[in-house]
């Protein structure tokens, strides 16, 4: 399959009823994919445990079609990686930075990184930084944060397959002052 083929038919597919829901933790599952390696926090420096995706979605139509999410790239109490644009969320400035994968046989063809906000709520792509033009010598300014609507229409997917929202994926992307722009996946 080619791969804008793949694209058009994970965003085809928005409906939860065209997925199955891969159970990966609790009594019906266990971890579906090494994602990566952590060091555990405190007591336990020096000893890494296996990380892994939190959500793992199969198309039913086309079962080689599959969605991952939820690998996440740091701790929770990590407060240094919050962006400035988390600033506009009145009640929990803390963004949770992830990846999301599109799996074609069980093997990645594309990785995005998203944020979960609002208490892990709502996602949002990772926006690019656009700055305005500047005289040499100057400091950059940014000007504002864009991000693609093939992407929001991505992590709206992904959000609604996890489970009900607070919000949709373009509220959210609004409140973060982020401007959509029509550039695909890439």
């Amino acid at each position: 399959m080619e791969l804008h083929k793949l694209f058009d038919a994970v965003l085809a597919a928005e409906s939860r009823d065209q997925w199955s829901k891969i159970p990966i933790w609790g009594s019906d599952g266990g971890p579906v994919g090494l994602v990566g390696w952590r060091e555990q926090v405190a007591a336990e420096r020096g000893r890494w445990h296996p990380r892994f995706h939190t959500y793992h979605f199969v198309n039913k139509d086309q079962v080689e079609l599959a969605l991952a999410w939820g690998y996440e790239l740091n701790d929770d109490d990590d407060r240094e990686s919050t962006p400035e644009w988390a600033e506009r969320f009145p009640l929990n400035k803390q963004v949770h930075p992830f990846y999301a994968d599109i799996l074609w046989n069980g093997a990645p063809v594309y990785r995005t990184l998203l944020w979960g906000v609002d208490q892990r709520r709502g996602y949002v792509p990772n926006p690019d930084p656009i700055f305005r033009d500047r005289e040499p010598g100057e400091d950059a300014e940014l000007e504002r944060y864009e991000v693609s609507s093939t992407l929001a229409q991505f992590a709206e997917l992904l959000k609604n397959l996890a489970g009900p929202a607070s919000f949709d994926t373009d509220y959210y992307c609004r409140q973060a002052g982020f401007t959509f722009v029509d550039r695909g996946w890439f």
